[in-house]
């Protein structure tokens, strides 16, 4: 199949974990859905490029120094995701789409970049308003910002409404020209983290920015994202067999073999929590709806 644009997908792995053999499965899912022809472009940042050697993947080495630079002074990891962002859009001046690495696809990974394009942006999905959150951390992250009265990079105060909106960061797809506001979501992440500690600072600040300044779009349709506690650790436990066992298929084999035993919740389920949060975001759910991302 001929790409229909340009573009690239972009996995990060560093430090010891189960990230690569993640990413080799996300790999290839994607491949599940490429029908023969050729898949998008994929880079993985890594500090172990090892790794990924029998991957159809391009390595982008990064030494821990980088990574610790990236990192920051608040100690704050999940930072080196936007870096990374950053450093791709400018190292290959095309759009890319982030994928986390407990992640597989749904569909076609070309249709995922293509909804990437100037002013058009992409997280994963919404998830909550943080006070439905029953973690006082997050329910009373608003006020705190508020109090402090947060910024852009220029100086600039952003308002923060009580109903401030979560967008899950498993997927994040920004085009070069707007690149410039990974600046200003560094600059929000470390006064996010800061002033609240809360984990998923790099998301509540690509959350509040992207839908702001571009046309945000989802894509929860096209990726499955399997981050919570039950689904992924059943997952891992299981992943390096898998992999192992599917080692000596043909390539269409093992990638119709490793997509049947993909992570999943019932569809029931996952249609049912989704019709409760939108109509929760549209404001004709007044009921307070927790995010549970095990049944997406």
């Amino acid at each position: 199949m001929a790409s229909p644009c340009n573009g690239r997908l972009m996995y990060l792995s560093w430090g010891e974990g189960p990230h690569a053999m993640e990413i080799a499965y996300s790999v290839w899912s994607a491949q599940a859905w490429s029908n023969g022809g050729e898949l998008p472009p994929i880079i993985v940042y890594t500090d172990d490029p090892d790794r990924f050697g029998q991957l159809p993947l391009e390595v982008v080495p990064v030494d821990k120094g980088q990574i610790q630079k990236w990192i920051g002074d608040e100690g704050y990891p999940f930072r080196v995701k936007i870096c990374c962002l950053a450093d791709a859009l400018q190292r290959f001046g095309c759009p890319i789409v982030y994928l986390d690495s407990d992640t597989y696809f749904l569909g076609d990974p070309w249709t995922l970049i293509g909804r990437v394009r100037p002013g058009h942006s992409m997280m994963h999905t919404w998830e909550c308003h943080l006070d439905d959150s029953g973690d006082p951390q997050y329910s009373g992250a608003p006020a705190r910002l508020r109090e402090r009265g947060i910024t852009d990079k220029a100086g600039h105060r952003l308002e923060i409404s009580g109903l401030f909106d979560s967008y899950n960061s498993g997927v994040v797809g920004i085009h070069p020209d707007d690149a410039p506001i990974l600046e200003d979501a560094l600059c929000l992440t470390d006064q996010i983290y800061r002033t609240t500690g809360v984990r998923t600072s790099e998301q509540l600040a690509l959350g509040y920015l992207l839908p702001r300044r571009t046309r945000m779009s989802s894509a929860w349709d096209l990726v499955y994202h399997y981050h919570t506690w039950a689904l992924r650790m059943r997952f891992r436990d299981e992943l390096p067999s898998l992999l192992a066992d599917s080692a000596d298929m043909s390539t269409a084999e093992r990638v119709e073999w490793l997509y049947e035993r993909r992570p999943r919740c019932p569809l029931r389920r996952r249609l049912h929590v989704r019709v409760q949060h939108a109509l929760r975001r549209l404001g004709l759910n007044k009921q307070k709806v927790v995010f549970t991302s095990e049944s997406w």
